[in-house]
């Protein structure tokens, strides 16, 4: 089995788990993850094929919501909960649909049992169906009046209130996607959800329209997946709801498609127990949760004076070594893209510093789930550079998905802004107007003799110099603006 701590100090009966052969590629990653991490993997890659990186990632959103009242990462005098916000970018028809359909079921299952023993309904999934902001933020209505004619209030609370997962199927219905403001809509909402909830700013507020400011609590982990959108870049630098959660973007080959389609085929017929992975996983993390409440309580036992918030901070060590090899992860990453191009970096680089406090979380949670197996409780979470290591590995998939696509996605981009643009006629116009010594010329020149070959109004001919103006150098010398010609260097 996976080594992820000493073999003398586990006990795999915990977990109730049979060893079995890994069922697909790469191996060597999976034996990096702890042993419940990996056979989730394995059973949530049956039914969702070639999607290892996502199942794992779904994981780690249920998990860093159990933990998020109970644990805490601790950078310096910040506090950040464990919460993963996880986005799902990937193609059509290619299992995204059928991951949920694996997870949803597993995590009712656990908040059942949590909600059983903390003796309240706190935990709850929720599939958004229903994208306006009455719905996800919630609304008040006059119930009536006082004695003295004073309106009384009562709100319909929104989905988006309480705790657990919130899942939404087509997260471009919140409007992601579209070319407006989003800081006073839904996406700024969803910001301050995403605000760490050991501060002051995650509570989701909302002054209505003759009516109180309505308060929505919201402690939810989010689950979203959409299909790829042709403005990625521009939603990422305009919203920056993305770069804060952990973003996997994908679009899927005709070999992966084929492969998801005799997996499908294979299915055809075949009677599994479908209760068995949902009682599995539930019983797994319960035995993770209880061993992390178990702890919790030891902690206050022997810190009296300790808080809620100081608990958290400290329910986890952290080995001394970590912060060496996550400087070494960084100038891995710095040395990647060394060889991107320079518009996927400027984008790319958004995501550098919450990658990081979003491996944090994960190292944390990783020491979390091997908790229960090591019979030493003295050595039972501590943050090891194993730990790191795991979660580091599934950033970095993620990371290196994210580089490739915008690799592709920002050069067809390129080539069909130039297309439309017509530089073809712009290398035309600039070579027949004149140009001082140092080849230079009148932008005016140019516009003129553009409009002249292409036969274009002066605003169109605007626009589309708009579109293309990194192909030209542009200088203005007193009041006339130059350009020179530079296209051969994009």
């Amino acid at each position: 089995m996976p080594e992820f701590v000493d073999k003398d100090e586990l006990d795999e009966d915990d977990f109730n788990f049979e060893e079995h052969d890994m069922s697909f590629e790469p191996r060597d990653t999976l034996e990096e993850y702890p042993f419940v991490l990996t056979e989730w993997i394995n059973s949530a890659s049956q039914v969702s094929t070639m999607n290892e990186v996502p199942c794992a990632m779904a994981f780690m959103c249920l998990l860093g919501q159990l933990m998020s009242d109970t644990v805490a990462v601790k950078l310096k005098r910040n506090t950040e909960d464990v919460r993963i916000h996880f986005v799902w970018i990937q193609t059509t028809g290619s299992g995204k649909s059928t991951l949920f359909n694996f997870l949803g079921p597993v995590t009712s299952a656990i908040y059942e049992k949590v909600n059983a023993l903390i003796g309240e309904e706190r935990y709850n999934v929720v599939d958004v169906k229903d994208f306006t902001t009455p719905a996800l933020i919630g609304s008040v209505y006059e119930a009536g009046k006082d004695e003295e004619g004073v309106p009384i209030y009562e709100e319909n609370h929104g989905l988006l209130r309480g705790s657990g997962l919130v899942a939404f199927d087509e997260f471009e219905n919140v409007g992601i996607f579209k070319a407006h403001n989003h800081k006073e809509g839904l996406i700024g909402h969803l910001n301050t959800m995403l605000n760490t909830l050991w501060g002051e700013n995650w509570k989701i507020t909302k002054k209505l329209t003759n009516g109180p400011i309505l308060i929505c609590e919201a402690k939810r982990s989010i689950y979203a997946t959409t299909y790829p959108p042709k403005n990625l870049q521009e939603v990422i630098t305009d919203t920056g709801l993305l770069q804060r959660m952990v973003m996997y973007v994908r679009e899927t080959t005709d070999y992966e498609k084929d492969q998801m389609m005799m997996q499908l085929i294979e299915a055809v017929g075949v009677d599994d127990d479908i209760d068995q992975p949902i009682e599995k996983f539930a019983n797994a993390l319960f035995k993770i949760y209880t061993a992390a409440m178990e702890h919790k309580l030891e902690l206050k036992a022997d810190n009296p004076d300790w808080d809620k918030k100081k608990i958290a901070r400290n329910f986890v060590e952290w080995r001394p070594e970590v912060q060496d090899y996550m400087k070494l992860e960084y100038y891995r990453m710095q040395q990647y893209l060394r060889n991107v191009r320079d518009e996927v970096k400027e984008t790319t680089d958004k995501f550098s510093a919450r990658m990081f406090i979003n491996m944090n979380k994960m190292a944390i949670l990783m020491s979390i789930m091997e908790a229960p197996s090591i019979k030493d409780k003295s050595k039972r979470y501590v943050v090891s550079v194993k730990n790191v290591r795991q979660a580091s590995r599934l950033m970095r998939q993620s990371y290196i998905a994210l580089v490739a696509w915008l690799d592709v996605a920002l050069r067809e981009r390129r080539e069909s802004v130039v297309q439309n643009a017509g530089i073809n006629h712009w290398k035309t116009a600039i070579d027949n107007v004149q140009k001082t010594e140092d080849g230079f010329a009148l932008k005016a020149d140019l516009m003129h003799e553009f409009m002249s070959v292409t036969r274009t109004s002066r605003p169109t001919a605007f626009r589309k110099f708009k579109s293309i103006k990194d192909y030209f150098i542009e200088e203005k010398r007193g009041k006339p603006v130059y350009v020179k010609w530079k296209g051969d260097e994009q």
